[in-house]
């Protein structure tokens, strides 16, 4: 890695007002003060409390342009000393910021300047290695305020361009993009365009080689897609070591981070990528993060700040309890219109289920602004009927497959339960964009329930539940095995279509791709389609509907340690399918990588 500068930084100290706090003290360093746009550079934080030796910190990093407020949180306050970061939009001063919390109660910050430095020279654009061999990093030269530029890029060979999202120019500072949906070793030619009718020279980039490490378990072709199928090209794999396939099985993107017991849960328009990654030990998934098409961290979040904000947000909105206990973030990370974040973490509460009182796991939804700071917050134990058992009865005990690494609550004789009711194990969320409010799959309920959200002003109350003994009648005079069970990834599409991955654990039989139609005047569900998928997928499972009018359904759980991943017709046929040796939480199908 270069840097321009290779010198210690110096930083600047701010103490609070107050006794504790004035003897905490906090200061920051660098290996270098300056770094080019699109590397990264490690920022480190070294803390003390005079007054309390054996205190412990958490921390918070910020950064901003120098001069301009507010600061972006990049981590938000955890017992992680130190962030990578990975500057990508701008050339300039930018100042970064330390707040750390001492557990005695002092706090203090710290900042220093960090100069990004841009890699145009004069009018020139340039592509760059980034830390990623299949990721490249163009510049663009400075262009006129307001005027929007993209790069489009195609591989030898290759029939049709690819292309980037158009940024905006500002007239002062370059304009950088991730270059993304390549294959390994290949020659791409790429050059930018721009809404002002100008266009850019070309340049030549070749990508690099897979590391010897990497092994995406196949994916092996089952039934190969037509020579002629370009809709939706890329195979996106949501798993621990994500990857992203083109319909001829050669990838075209990893990320070179390993999740752990966490995943990738989807791509985010404009080319970035939200997952779940354990923290402090394998399988705790206490950290939520946004990472850039190279695989740097953007920013990120955990469940110790959420608890804090989720607290608060309770009291204020006189909640009862006031204080409550999340267990592990899961499932969910799905960007809204508006730029917030819905995502959802398991709560852990001692309840009533009707023998007495047990440990009982339900789901919060939350919703987080732009800055990954709670605004609106959902609890099925405030919402749900607590005497409705999981219909398996499903148990959790610590580390087993889909549940919390850690049980916290304590039984009467003061030991932590050793078993926790799995009561609704929601998987995902969804806006629905007709009128605002949002979709949740809860999957032991075998129920898909909309609530009354209504862009960040709604309540929260259940408007309808879908599925057996809902609020729904099965329109045609369909049987309830009609119904899904044990659902995931439900969502609405943009032909008006509701679909969803039945895994079908009650019947135990087939899992199903099913689509519905609701009308929510007559509260009648039609079943539009209903696949056999010909496997069973305990756990796992997206679906989704393509612009060709044709179906797609991942089985991501199949014996434990196989995906397989189909995409239907209408009337049933089978265009393409394939298959992988390890299990997926979602498979997508993506016009691009930067794309969802």
């Amino acid at each position: 890695m270069k840097y321009l500068t290779p010198v210690w930084v110096g930083c600047v100290l701010a103490l609070s007002v107050g006794t504790a706090s004035a003897a905490v003290s906090v200061t920051l360093s660098a290996p270098a003060s300056s770094v080019l746009l699109g590397e990264t550079i490690q920022i480190t934080a070294t803390a003390q409390d005079t007054l309390n030796p054996g205190a412990t910190f958490l921390y918070r990093f910020n950064v901003r342009p120098t001069g301009t407020t507010p600061y972006y949180i990049m981590r938000d306050f955890y017992e992680f000393n130190g962030f990578t970061w990975a500057p990508q939009q701008l050339e300039g001063i930018f100042d970064v910021q330390v707040i750390v919390q001492s557990s005695a109660g002092g706090t203090a910050s710290a900042l220093m300047n960090i100069n990004v430095i841009s890699r145009v020279t004069g009018s020139t654009p340039a592509v760059s290695n980034s830390t990623n061999p299949l990721v490249a990093f163009y510049s663009a030269p400075p262009c006129a305020n307001g005027t929007q530029v993209s790069v489009r890029f195609r591989g030898a060979g290759d029939a049709t361009y690819q292309q980037t999202p158009y940024k905006y120019c500002d007239g002062v500072h370059s304009v950088n993009f991730f270059i993304g949906g390549m294959r390994a070793n290949t020659t791409y030619t790429m050059y930018q365009i721009s809404t002002s009718g100008a266009t850019g020279p070309q340049l030549s980039y070749t990508s690099g080689s897979l590391p010897g490490s990497f092994n995406t378990y196949g994916p092996y072709n089952l039934h190969p897609a037509p020579a002629s199928d370009t809709t939706y090209p890329i195979e996106l794999h949501c798993s621990s070591t994500p990857y992203a396939t083109d319909l001829q099985e050669r990838v075209v993107w990893f990320m070179p981070v390993n999740l752990g017991a966490g995943y990738l849960v989807r791509a985010v328009p404009g080319g970035t990528f939200v997952g779940i990654e354990d923290a402090d030990t394998y399988d705790d998934q206490k950290m939520l993060k946004e990472f850039d098409m190279a695989g740097n961290t953007i920013r990120e979040t955990n469940w110790v700040i959420l608890n804090q904000e989720l607290n608060a947000y309770r009291a204020a909105h006189n909640l009862s309890p006031a204080t409550v206990r999340l267990n592990y973030i899961s499932h969910e990370g799905h960007e809204l219109p508006n730029g917030y974040f819905m995502m959802m973490a398991s709560e852990e509460r001692v309840a009533n289920q009707g023998q007495g009182n047990v440990d009982v796991l339900g789901d919060v939804i939350m919703v987080l602004d732009s800055n990954f700071q709670l605004t609106w917050a959902w609890d099925s134990f405030d919402f749900l009927n607590i005497d409705r058992m999981a219909l398996q009865n499903n148990k959790c005990t610590p580390g087993q497959a889909g549940c919390p690494l850690y049980l916290f609550n304590k039984q009467p004789n003061g030991q932590p339960y050793t078993v926790a009711n799995d009561w609704t194990h929601a998987n995902s969320i969804a806006q629905d964009p007709s009128d605002g409010n949002l979709i949740i799959s809860l999957r032991h309920q075998a129920w898909v329930i909309k609530v009354y959200y209504n862009n960040g002003t709604g309540d929260g109350h259940i408007m309808w539940h879908l599925g057996n003994q809902g609020d729904f009648t099965l329109a045609g005079g369909l049987p309830s095995s009609d119904w899904f069970n044990y659902q995931h990834d439900v969502e609405f599409q943009s032909n008006g279509l509701l679909t969803l991955f039945d895994n079908n654990n009650l019947e135990g039989t087939d899992s199903r791709g099913q689509a519905w139609s609701l009308n929510e005047s007559t509260m009648a569900a039609t079943l539009v389609q209903n696949y056999d998928l010909g496997v069973h997928s305990y756990a796992l499972g997206s679906a989704q509907w393509l612009p060709n009018g044709n179906f797609w359904f991942g089985a991501g759980f199949i014996n434990t340690d196989e995906t397989q991943s189909t995409e239907f017709t209408p009337s049933g046929a089978i265009v393409f399918q394939d298959q992988t040796d390890t299990w997926t939480y979602r498979t997508f199908r993506i016009p691009s990588m930067y794309d969802e």
